[in-house]
């Protein structure tokens, strides 16, 4: 799997140095090749040649990216080759002493994709399909740093048995990208110039593609709260659900508006069916430069997975060491809803076309499911622990409350400039401990001391700078803080992380 991706990513670039737009576009010849007399050309072209997303041939676009970082945490934890976010960014148990790391994807994640946009009427010949297309698209997330696939989910295996030694535990967190090979999307489908888009495969959820368009930070693991945490940005409470499987997907622009619904049929490795829908809307005259959406989406029997403690690996007859070999981890399961409603403004109708302020409120409700899951395979073919699996946590209803704001500023037409604050709560409610039936309550107490069911809060603020060197290649720098207290710090040794990053990314 790492010498797949290795050799795909540098025969992508090799493309990408040696082919230009015209080449790669209308009749798709390619003239007599001459060596060059230096090399100065073909490095030139490799940066500063066509725009991104700009390699196509007879409808099928070849594209990607590649972000290598370097971070420092005041108080994080040591990363591992498929943690695809790069660091951990995120203040949490497991935060320790002072990290640096040579590592990847703090600016976006690293990918390769092929996507395809194929005029039925060309394909076919046939006059009466104008305006109707076949699209497709599907993506490969990896860690250049490292060469791996992103694979999240080993970091919670490396780290099984260690549950009540967090301090010696490695970054490890949940996430959409599993070791699949196509851990982006992978869907395919048809489109039509009046009617819409209709696809089916592995998708975004509208919730993560709503929150990417109004997150001043977007896409960005280092200084987007939605992008490093899947379980507010876009996952709806479980990160995995950041992306869909098995899922189908309608979207259209009907004057103004702009309306989505997505479906995801129970199974393919991912809980429970889901049903989502979104509705926005680009508003003219007087208001021209303000855009509002509202997503809806729901979820039965959300997957929540996590490290198996001591006592799992021994109830499996392994010792530590082997069982941290084993794809087998715990999980919460539990039934979700979400909704959030979201605006940016573009101020130039105060002479300020180059600055967008945008911003948001979220709201997600866990609750414990109505029945249990039908196969205990989870994304990335990983096994659930069936002594290990809680659908009882949330006797009370467990609620986040997240709101945000922040700004885009195009200093130049290179320089550009974010800004944003993040800002949940959560509530106190009533859980258990594990597959126990015994309620626990919040146990009243304050900071670290607090129970992890207790009231609490999380802040999460960042800055950044991206200078778009060449067409292909921008560099940045930037830095987040995040904050956490009470019920959401419990048991932490540290409450609070700076992470300075800067990096460089190719696109191509």
């Amino acid at each position: 799997m790492r010498l797949s991706v290795i050799v795909s990513a540098i025969a992508l670039g090799g493309l990408a140095a040696s082919a230009n737009a015209a080449d790669l576009g209308g009749a798709n010849t390619y003239g007599a090749y001459s060596s060059p007399s230096s090399p100065a050309p073909l490095i030139a072209n490799f940066f500063d040649g066509a725009a991104p997303g700009s390699m196509t041939v007879a409808g099928i676009t070849v594209y990607g990216a590649v972000d290598y970082s370097a971070v420092y945490n005041s108080h994080g934890a040591t990363p591992t080759s498929t943690l695809y976010q790069g660091s951990l960014y995120q203040i949490s148990k497991i935060s320790g002493g002072p990290q640096f790391n040579a590592t990847n994807n703090a600016m976006s994640q690293s990918f390769v994709g092929v996507k395809a946009n194929e005029k039925l009427s060309d394909l076919f010949g046939i006059d009466s399909l104008t305006g109707w297309s076949f699209i497709s698209d599907a993506q490969i997330g990896f860690d250049p740093a490292w060469g791996d696939i992103a694979d999240v989910c080993r970091t919670l295996r490396m780290n099984n048995g260690l549950g009540a030694f967090p301090l010696e535990q490695t970054a490890n967190l949940d996430g959409s990208r599993c070791g699949q090979i196509f851990n982006g999307v992978l869907y395919g489908g048809i489109k039509n110039n009046d009617l819409g888009q209709l696809t089916y495969g592995r998708h975004n959820s509208l919730l993560n593609d709503a929150l990417g368009a109004y997150d001043p930070e977007a896409g960005s693991y280092a200084f987007s709260l939605f992008a490093f945490s899947g379980t507010v940005g876009g996952g709806g409470g479980a990160t995995e659900d950041a992306r869909w499987n098995n899922s189908i997907r309608y979207a259209n622009t009907i004057g103004i508006f702009r309306v989505a619904g997505m479906y995801r049929f129970e199974g393919m490795e991912q809980g429970g069916d889901a049903y989502s829908g979104n509705i926005g809307v680009d508003l003219p005259g007087a208001l021209k430069g303000l855009s509002i959406d509202g997503v809806y989406a729901h979820f039965n029997n959300a997957i929540a997975a996590s490290n198996l403690s001591a006592g799992d690996c021994a109830a499996l007859a392994t010792s530590i060491a082997a069982c941290q070999r084993l794809d087998v981890l715990s999980a919460t399961v539990s039934d979700n809803d979400v909704w959030s409603i979201m605006a940016k403004y573009n101020l130039g109708h105060f002479g300020f076309d180059n600055v967008t302020a945008m911003g948001g409120y979220e709201h997600i409700n866990f609750s414990n499911p109505d029945g249990q899951l039908n196969s205990l395979t989870t994304i990335g073919d990983y096994q659930l622990f069936a002594g290990d699996v809680n659908y009882n946590k949330y006797l009370t209803d467990k609620q986040l409350d997240l709101f945000w704001f922040g700004g885009k500023w195009a200093i130049t037409p290179k320089l550009s400039a974010a800004a944003a604050w993040y800002h949940y709560d959560q509530n106190t409610f009533v859980t258990n401990s594990g597959t126990s039936t015994t309620a626990s309550h919040c146990n009243d107490k304050l900071g670290t001391a607090a129970s992890g069911n207790c009231a609490g809060s999380f802040d999460w603020v960042s800055a950044s700078l991206d200078y778009q060197w060449t067409k292909r290649l921008d560099v940045y720098a930037g830095v987040s803080y995040s904050q956490a207290d009470d019920g959401l710090a419990s048991g932490f040794t540290y409450t609070n992380t700076w992470n300075p990053a800067f990096g460089a990314r190719f696109r191509f």
